[in-house]
C-alpha cells in the first residue's frame, strides 16, 4: 500500500512539517487533553512501573505512526539505508531523553515534553522524506537546514530541542538507549488503562493530521490505526467466535453471493449473518450490529448498497432488525421510505466511502469522537 507521487508532493511533506510547526495552543491542547484524562485521571492507579510503561507506549506509538507515513513513500531507499538508520537512532534517543524526565522533578509539564518529542520525530521524518524524495520533495527555501530551524519560532534560544536540531553529533548515534525495552509488558498493564491510552493518543494524531489535508488519505489513516492496534496485540483473547470461524472458512473466497445474507438470516442464525457481513465489509461485528438496529435505517441503506442486496432482501433484513428493536417495519413506515426510497440515488462509490470510515475499529472511532468533541463541541 503506497501513496502516489502527487499525494506525497502535495500532502505528505507539508503535513509532517505543519505538524511539527504546531507548537501553538491547539496542538498543546490535544496532548494536555490526553495527558489529563489518561494520566491525571488514573494517578492513583499508576505505579512507578506503570508510568514507565505508559511512557514506553507513547514513545512507540509516536515513532510507529511517523514511521508509517515515511515507509509508504514509493521511493527507492537502497542508497539511504545507513542515513535512515542513523536518523532513526537519533530520533529514538532524543525522544527517550524527553520521556525519561516526563514524570521526574524537572520543572517541565508532561504535555510540553510529549509535544517536544513529537516535534523532534516529525522534524526527523521531514529530513528523511526530503532525502528520499530528492528534488520532487524538497523543502521550501534554498537551505533545508534553515527551514528545519524555522519550524521552531516559538522556542527560546536555549531550548533543548532547538539545541539538538542545531547540534547533531555523529557520536550520538552510538549511544546505547537503556529504555529500548519496556519495563512492563502491555499484557501486564491494566486493560482499561491500556486501551484508553493507546486509542486516545492515536485519535490525537488523527485529529492533528486531518487538519492539514482536505481529503482523507485512507492509507495513512489505516496505518495509524494499525500502529495503535499493534500495541494492543498482546491483549488476551478468548476462543474463536463465529466471526473467527467465518474468516477461516471463507479465507480464500473472493466474493459472497448477495442472496446468501438474507438466506442465512432466514434460518435464524443471526450471529452467522453478522459475521458474514463483517467478513465482506471489513467492519467490526459490534458496529455491524449497531448499524443494523439503529433507527432510521441509514446503516441498512449503506450496507445494502455495498453488499448489492436486492429490494426484497433489504425489506426482510430491515423488518427483522427493526422488529427486534421494539417496533415493526411496515412498507409505509419512515424506515421503509429511508431505506428503499433513496437507495438508487446513492452511488456505490459514496457507500464505499462511508464504509471506509466504518472500517475503523470501534475503539479508534470512539477515541476520535472524544478528541474532536473536546476541541470543537459544537461541530459534533
Amino acid at each position: 500500500m503506497t501513496l502516489d507521487e502527487t499525494e506525497i508532493s502535495e500532502w505528505t511533506v507539508d503535513a509532517v512539517l505543519h505538524y511539527a510547526r504546531l507548537k501553538a495552543a491547539e496542538n498543546r491542547r490535544v496532548f494536555e487533553s490526553v495527558e489529563s484524562e489518561i494520566l491525571g485521571g488514573m494517578s492513583t492507579l499508576l505505579t512507578d512501573r506503570d508510568r514507565a510503561c505508559v511512557m514506553q507506549m507513547l514513545k512507540e506509538l509516536i515513532f510507529e505512526v511517523v514511521s508509517a507515513i515515511q515507509n509508504q513513500l514509493p521511493v527507492a531507499t537502497d542508497t539511504h539505508d545507513l542515513e535512515d538508520e542513523t536518523l532513526k537512532s537519533l530520533s529514538i534517543n532524543r525522544s527517550m531523553e524527553v520521556f525519561e524526565c516526563l514524570f521526574s522533578n524537572r520543572p517541565l509539564c508532561g504535555s510540553a515534553l510529549i509535544e517536544e518529542a513529537v516535534m523532534q520525530l516529525c522534524i526527523t521524518s521531514a529530513e528523511q522524506i526530503v532525502k528520499r524524495g530528492g528534488d520532487k520533495l524538497r523543502l521550501r527555501g534554498s537551505d533545508p537546514e534553515q527551514d528545519l530551524l524555522a519550524l521552531l519560532p516559538g522556542l527560546p534560544p536555549n531550548s533543548s530541542i532547538r539545541h539538538r536540531v542545531q547540534n547533531v553529533q555523529p557520536s550520538d548515534t552510538g549511544r546505547r538507549d537503556p529504555f529500548n525495552n519496556p519495563v512492563l509488558y502491555l499484557k501486564e498493564l491494566n486493560p482499561q488503562m491500556r486501551f484508553s491510552l493507546v486509542w486516545r493518543v492515536a485519535a490525537a494524531f488523527e485529529w492533528c493530521l486531518a487538519r492539514h489535508t482536505d481529503d482523507v488519505i485512507t492509507s495513512v489513516d489505516t496505518a495509524l490505526e494499525q500502529a495503535a492496534a499493534n500495541l494492543l496485540e498482546n491483549t488476551d483473547s478468548g476462543g474463536p467466535g463465529v466471526s473467527a470461524l467465518v474468516e477461516t472458512e471463507l479465507h480464500d473466497v473472493e466474493s459472497i453471493d448477495p442472496r446468501t445474507y438474507a438466506a442465512i438470516l432466514r434460518t435464524g442464525d443471526f450471529k452467522m449473518f453478522e459475521a458474514l457481513i463483517a467478513h465482506a465489509t471489513g467492519i467490526e461485528v459490534a458496529l455491524i450490529r449497531r448499524l443494523l438496529f439503529e433507527d432510521g435505517g441509514v446503516g441498512v441503506l449503506v450496507l445494502s448498497k455495498v453488499l448489492n442486496l436486492d429490494e426484497s432482501d433489504i425489506e426482510f433484513i430491515s423488518d427483522v432488525a427493526t422488529a427486534a428493536s421494539g417496533h415493526i417495519f411496515t412498507p409505509n413506515s419512515a424506515e421503509a421510505r429511508t431505506v428503499l426510497g433513496p437507495r438508487n440515488g446513492i452511488s456505490t462509490d459514496s457507500a464505499n466511502k462511508v464504509c471506509a470510515y466504518w472500517k475503523r475499529g470501534t475503539q479508534y472511532q470512539r477515541a476520535i469522537w472524544e478528541v474532536r468533541s473536546a476541541h470543537n463541541p459544537l461541530a459534533m
